[in-house]
């Protein structure tokens, strides 16, 4: 018997749908005034809450310290501000016998110049910080400063961190001199602006004061 064949025809190809004809989910209602989709759970409320209510850079600036402006200086120009250079220095830094010192330079020969040994814990970061406080204390309150420093810690700290360690009761390192030097910019009355400089660049303010911070640690 002859075997029977069948004629079998290929199925038609499946047309690729066109992505423009699937259904496309509709879009998310978002919060204008936190960016975030529309609260659907108590987590989502509490999260948008705290982000509705979150202070600016600004307004975190102007709790902290007061009328006065602290902030971090982007083209140099400030009218009338005295500039100071200030760095830390540390012999040893982490290891025993560690001697840091801090220096604040404002000019060839001037009387403001200021070497000092940084109290208790001996590193780099609290010479940092104790250059800071030495500039401010050499300068009255009601004078403009330009602080060049080359340590972005410090910056950072005075201009966006201080006001989160003072609502957490201050539970941070070196809280001693960071209290102290945040004290004194509440009670000034003129700007105090940071620029950051490039350590051990060749630049003339930030050598100086490198020195002056070396000759405090010896």
């Amino acid at each position: 018997m002859q075997p029977s064949h069948r004629l079998i025809r290929p199925l038609p190809k499946r047309r690729n749908r066109d992505r423009r004809d699937a259904p496309q989910p509709l879009p998310t209602p978002h919060d204008p005034s936190t960016g975030l989709p529309v609260a659907a759970t108590p987590l989502d409320t509490l999260l948008a809450n705290v982000l509705r209510t979150r202070e600016s850079l600004d307004d975190g600036l102007h709790a902290l310290y007061g009328p006065p402006c602290v902030s971090v200086l982007a083209d140099g120009s400030c009218s009338g501000a005295m500039p100071v250079w200030i760095d830390g220095s540390c012999i040893n830094n982490g290891r025993a016998g560690a001697r840091a010192g801090a220096g604040a330079y404002f000019g060839e020969g001037s009387p403001r110049n200021t070497a000092a040994r940084v109290p208790g814990r001996q590193t780099n970061n609290r010479g940092e910080h104790l250059a800071l406080i030495c500039a401010l204390l050499q300068v009255g309150p009601a004078t403009p400063l330009i602080i060049h420093c080359d340590s972005e810690l410090v910056i950072r700290t005075y201009c966006y961190w201080a006001r989160r360690y003072e609502q957490h009761g201050w539970t941070c390192a070196n809280a001693d001199l960071i209290m102290h030097a945040v004290d004194i910019l509440r009670r000034r009355s003129s700007t105090v602006q940071f620029r950051w400089v490039r350590g051990h660049s060749g630049n003339t303010g930030n050598e100086a004061a490198d020195q002056l911070a070396k000759s405090g640690a010896a």
